[in-house]
């Protein structure tokens, strides 16, 4: 069997035919090759007939050479083109790239063609006081921002709304955290209220407002199993839940039991703001809560954060409540 042939042409024409077909790096391979046979040359030609520049060349083609090899070795490896590329992936990413700026553009359009202002954060804290259920409940908004330039904001709305059997004792109390507010109460029930909270001169783009609300309630929560599957509830478990409705950075949900109160608290989130079922939870926002732990439950209480909650959807927190023979006993124990 003879030895393979290996010249310089031969060569350079299957580099320029695989160029119609691979990568651009097979080109730095060919450059690469050219100076190793020029270095080697010319190398050869200065050691032989003492000449300097041909020395020189001859180690600057190796170094050149050098440097293109490891420019395409390290390309392979990270499949990394080098060069020009292919015409039509590069028209087609920067067709999607466009496709991208477009869609972020119409999405930025759309938030403030419709949604005027934007809530840093919202707490919501309920505390059972006793085994009553006498319930204190707070409502703490951070950070409201106006999104759109040139409008303002003169009033925010709230409807609060607690079970049929609950009577509130005490409130709505508001305070402003960083500026004046005042609040009018226009529909007024035992259970429940709809209130406007007032914006002396208008909350305007570029400023930010932050306030409370807090109430006590009787019956605000159910506190036994037996009183729960005789209420009128769809959704046969104990819990609280908050419905978003507006641009919200981040959600805060916080559940606390009077001490000897046990029960085991689940995170919830359903469409709408009618919880039915557990069968009924999304799934998908429970893995995105469950694989950030943003529920944590302890000894008496349970909180739920959820960074950018979606529009639309109802967070919750519920749980079954004792059995009536063991609150009872809690009752007398106390």
């Amino acid at each position: 069997m003879g030895k393979p042939t290996f010249s310089p042409k031969s060569t350079l024409e299957l580099i320029v035919k695989a160029l119609a077909a691979q990568p651009a790096y097979l080109l730095v391979f060919g450059i690469c090759f050219v100076f190793l046979v020029y270095g080697g040359i010319a190398t050869s030609i200065g050691l032989a007939k003492d000449n300097t520049i041909a020395l020189v060349s001859g180690l600057l083609a190796f170094i050149a050479a050098l440097i293109t090899t490891i420019i395409a070795i390290r390309s392979v490896e990270n499949k990394t083109p080098i060069g020009t590329g292919d015409a039509d992936e590069i028209s087609r990413l920067k067709e999607q790239i466009k496709q991208y700026e477009s869609a972020s553009k119409d999405i930025g359009e759309l938030v403030t063609e419709h949604f005027i202002h934007k809530i840093g954060s919202l707490s919501i804290t309920h505390r059972l006081i006793d085994l009553e259920g006498r319930t204190k409940s707070e409502w703490k908004w951070d950070e409201i921002q106006i999104i759109r330039q040139g409008a303002r904001l003169p009033v925010l709305s709230h409807d609060m709304w607690f079970s049929s059997g609950a009577t509130i004792t005490r409130g709505p109390e508001c305070s402003g955290e960083n500026r004046s507010l005042s609040m009018d109460i226009y529909e007024r029930k035992s259970n429940s209220w709809k209130c406007q909270m007032i914006i002396p001169g208008a909350l305007q783009y570029g400023e930010s407002l932050s306030y409370s609300l807090s109430a006590e309630i009787d019956k605000g929560f159910l506190v036994t199993k037996e009183e729960v599957e005789k209420s009128t509830e769809e959704f046969k478990r104990e819990y609280w839940a908050f419905c978003v409705v507006s641009l919200m950075e981040k959600l805060e949900l916080e559940v606390s039991f009077p001490e000897g109160y046990s029960v085991k608290c689940n995170v919830g989130v359903s469409l709408g703001p009618i919880i039915r079922s557990e069968v009924s939870m999304d799934g998908e926002e429970l893995s995105r809560i469950r694989g950030n732990k943003w529920f944590v439950t302890s000894n008496g209480s349970a909180r739920l954060t959820v960074m950018k909650p979606l529009i639309g959807f109802s967070y919750l927190i519920y749980w079954i409540p004792p059995a009536e023979k063991i609150v009872a006993e809690l009752r007398t124990a106390v």
